[in-house]
């Protein structure tokens, strides 16, 4: 009996728990058993408490901000990363070129001769400047927009300075020039060097330049003169259509010209006046011979010397140029 009246009161615990579980409504939070009545449950059909709807998600800062706050996701949406106003300036150190071309000497081209490296605004227009060369004009520069990419180009053009040599033979010719003459052509130019011009009764000493020579190269315009020295010694020049034949001969101290014998009326004259009254000269009776003393007449100064005669009653003549550069 006793065991049987501890079982009756073993299983009336067990039917008392049952009973009081099953009468009892509850609602689960996360784990944590809150007491409320089943009008509450049915009202807020579970939603009267946010945080339990968030199905253990109690901490709302560990979400996502951008996903969360409007106000974030817009300014990130208009801006497209160019909040920066400076960002967006054209660049101040672009980089461009000035070319400097020179014109050649020998031809119508242009070689490059400086390149400038300048930098400048993109999109604004360069600052090239003509350099200064000496013998050589600048041409018209005409500026460019600067590319972003730095292959802007400015090209200016130098032409060069035209040269003129004056070339005075002073009496002398070269030749079939007997007067004065030019050549022309651009700075630097080369140009054929000179044969030496030549004058009876002189020799040519040069030109009047430090060394005596014409430059090969048009460097400066410039009258260039020939330089003349008398011939060495005495130089008798007779004329080949001469109508008496004459001889000359000299010592130390004189000339003698000695004309051809069967004519009458032998006149000689020097410089325009008879030689009987020029001094440091003198005739022969017959007047065939004319004797002159070197030291009676100037250096390096051209006497011409004319001798006339007849024969039959007709006229003739010879012409005699004469010349001294030394005098004994």
């Amino acid at each position: 009996m006793k065991v049987l009246r501890k079982i009756v009161v073993f299983l009336s615990a067990i039917l008392f728990i049952f009973a009081f579980v099953s009468c009892d409504p509850v609602t689960e939070n996360s784990g944590n058993t809150e007491i409320v009545d089943d009008e509450s449950v049915d009202e807020n059909s579970g939603q009267e408490n946010p945080a339990a709807g968030d199905s253990g998600n109690a901490n709302p800062a560990t979400e996502n901000p951008a996903t969360e706050n409007p106000t974030t996701e817009e300014p990130a949406a208009e801006g497209s990363g160019n909040e920066n106003p400076a960002a967006d300036a054209p660049a101040t150190n672009t980089a461009y070129k000035v070319l400097h071309y020179k014109q050649n000497a020998d031809d119508d081209e242009y070689t490059l001769a400086d390149t400038d490296n300048l930098t400048g605004t993109t999109a604004a227009q360069t600052s090239a400047e003509a350099k200064s060369y000496e013998h050589f004009t600048a041409g018209s520069v005409t500026q460019a927009a600067i590319a972003a990419d730095g292959s802007t180009q400015v090209k200016i053009y130098y032409t060069r300075e035209i040269i003129t040599y004056t070339i005075d033979l002073a009496g002398g010719t070269l030749g079939d020039l007997s007067e004065n003459f030019t050549l022309s052509g651009r700075y630097g130019k080369s140009i054929q060097a000179l044969e030496n011009p030549t004058r009876p009764n002189y020799k040519f000493s040069g030109w009047n330049t430090t060394n005596g020579t014409i430059p090969t190269t048009l460097e400066e315009s410039a009258t260039y003169t020939a330089l003349w020295t008398t011939l060495s010694g005495i130089t008798i020049t007779i004329a080949p259509n001469s109508e008496i034949s004459v001889e000359h001969e000299e010592d130390d101290s004189s000339i003698i010209f000695i004309a051809a014998e069967g004519f009458t009326n032998y006149s000689w004259l020097i410089d325009g006046l008879a030689a009987a009254s020029v001094t440091g000269a003198s005739i022969s009776q017959d007047g065939t011979v004319l004797t002159i003393q070197k030291s009676k007449f100037n250096q390096g100064v051209v006497y011409p010397v004319t001798l006339s005669a007849t024969k039959n009653g007709i006229p003739y003549g010879t012409q005699i140029s004469m010349i001294l550069d030394e005098i004994n």
